[in-house]
């Protein structure tokens, strides 16, 4: 292996795709969150505002994505319920039943893919997906002999493209990367479409015989993409080619072959430490957590100033319930030259408010309120500081820092005046709250604040009406946990009061 090729592989691409799967703190929490009083008291159903059910009226179209976004999403159990009502609505339309077959698959659920096969042979009898997916599973189960044997014809341009690629696929893990590289190149050449188009006629099929679905299109640029790339450097084949290739698989759904291909490379050199960072983080994603521990250990071993080795290790012992480890391992990456620390501090947030580690969970929410100053991010923790641990003072440096960074944004301003209110500074407060129905005089939350400040001023006949006004304001918008709590703290205060004035009506339960 020559200098070039022994340059480590770039794992950005891996990493961004776990962070946009699993997601950090800061892409979790909404606007719509509740901003919480600490004086306020657990919800009773009786003044519990329930969020509506609105009918549904996705499309067609809509659900698919829906379902696709979902399987992206590793929401299984969710995206097989979409799917289920697509084929209930257009059952001549063989797409959806692909695409349950691609949650049955990453689920490992081989009896439904043998009962999926059964009922698309009974609908679809000359379909050639049926043999796509019988290949896919014995993929799937590592019986790549049987898979081969399905595969295999005379002429491999009369195989559906989904079954070129996967005969590309194993051509190259027995080493044939010629035929595998012709292969992938005729791929190349066919058109890209959507299986599902919406017509003057309605919804309707494309016949892809000789086209490539958006994600069968993405394999193949990316497993082409490495040998344009390898073969730059040498006309032999190594370890890195088959982690080159375990890695283009990895990043698109296929850890059964990325494990594969990542087995070939270790084989080949023991030494090699993207090779056992590869096998390790694919054994994570088919949820092998001890193999992927394992692989992933041996790594750090091999490599212990890495970035990305110590990222994967962070996650696997995360998921494995090793949290103190995991936190530590981050706090490593923290040191380290890493592209995404942003949301390794969000992980860690999660970990160390778990552990109990507060000042330094403070420590990490200034931080990051100075170098990613979105308020939405910040509604949480600043709930736990100051309902659950009851720590306003540290609620104020954060928000003073989020105010500082966004000085023109209503929900910043909310938050810094909520802060301000529970540690008593009042006039600033109703100041900054003010401000913040100037610039939005119909946002919810700063009536809520509103109310909130005059219940602390001893006004409870001023805190109902602003109570009442974030219920009307909010009533039709996605609010729903705000105008929750204006409705609990304004009949509280009815009952303590003027029983005259008529109580808001809370949603059935």
């Amino acid at each position: 292996m020559n200098q070039k090729q022994k340059t480590r592989l770039t794992w950005a691409g891996i990493i961004l795709a776990i962070l946009i799967l699993i997601g950090g703190i800061g892409w979790i929490f909404r606007d719509e969150i509740l901003l919480l009083s600490s004086n306020s008291k657990v919800r009773t159903q009786q003044t519990r505002v329930q969020e509506q059910p609105v009918p549904r009226t996705t499309s067609y179209l809509g659900r698919i994505r829906n379902a696709q976004d979902l399987l992206e999403q590793g929401q299984l159990s969710r995206a097989a319920i979409e799917l289920s009502e697509a084929i209930a609505e257009h059952p001549e339309i063989i797409h959806p039943y692909v695409l349950l077959g691609e949650v049955h698959l990453r689920a490992r659920d081989f009896g439904k893919i043998d009962g999926l096969v059964t009922a698309l042979q009974n609908k679809f009898p000359d379909a050639p997906e049926i043999n796509v997916l019988r290949a896919r599973k014995f993929i799937a189960r590592e019986e790549f002999q049987a898979a081969q044997q399905i595969l295999q014809t005379s002429n491999t341009e009369a195989l559906d493209p989904s079954m070129q690629l996967y005969q590309a696929i194993l051509d190259a893990l027995q080493n044939n990367h010629t035929r595998a590289k012709e292969i992938l190149e005729s791929l190349t050449k066919l058109p890209v479409r959507e299986p599902i188009v919406l017509d003057d006629k309605g919804v309707s099929e494309i016949k892809m015989e000789a086209t490539l679905t958006p994600e069968l299109a993405a394999k193949v640029a990316a497993l082409q993409g490495v040998y344009t790339q390898f073969y730059k450097f040498t006309d032999g084949e190594d370890p890195h080619l088959f982690a080159l290739l375990a890695k283009a698989l990895a990043e698109n759904n296929e850890p059964i072959l990325a494990r594969s291909f990542a087995d070939v490379a270790i084989r080949e050199d023991i030494s090699y430490v993207d090779a056992w960072m590869l096998r390790g983080y694919a054994n994570f994603l088919l949820n092998n957590l001890p193999s992927a521990l394992e692989d992933l250990r041996h790594a750090y071993q091999l490599d212990p100033v890495r970035p990305e080795v110590e990222y994967f290790l962070a996650l696997a012992l995360e998921k494995s319930g090793n949290k103190t480890e995991a936190a530590l391992f981050y706090e490593k990456l923290l040191t380290r030259e890493f592209a995404y620390k942003s949301e390794v501090r969000w992980k860690l947030i999660t970990l160390l408010t778990e552990l109990q580690e507060i000042d330094r969970v403070i420590e990490l929410y200034q931080t990051q309120a100075q170098e990613e100053p979105s308020p939405t991010k910040f509604i949480s923790g600043l709930h736990t500081l100051i309902n659950i641990l009851h720590r306003p003072e540290d609620a104020l440096g954060i928000t003073e820092t989020l105010l500082q960074k966004q000085p023109e944004n209503v929900l910043a301003l909310n938050l810094r005046a909520w802060a301000l209110i529970e540690t008593n500074q009042l006039t600033e407060a109703e100041s900054l709250l003010k401000k913040a129905e100037k610039l939005n005089p119909t946002n919810p939350r700063t009536q809520l604040n509103f109310g909130l400040l005059k219940e602390r001023e001893g006004k409870p006949v001023a805190a109902r009406e602003f109570y009442k006004k974030c219920y009307e304001l909010g009533e039709d918008q996605p609010f729903n946990s705000v105008i929750e709590l204006a409705v609990e703290r304004y009949n509280i205060l009815l009952k303590r009061g003027d029983e005259a004035v008529k109580e808001i009506p809370a949603s059935s339960p």
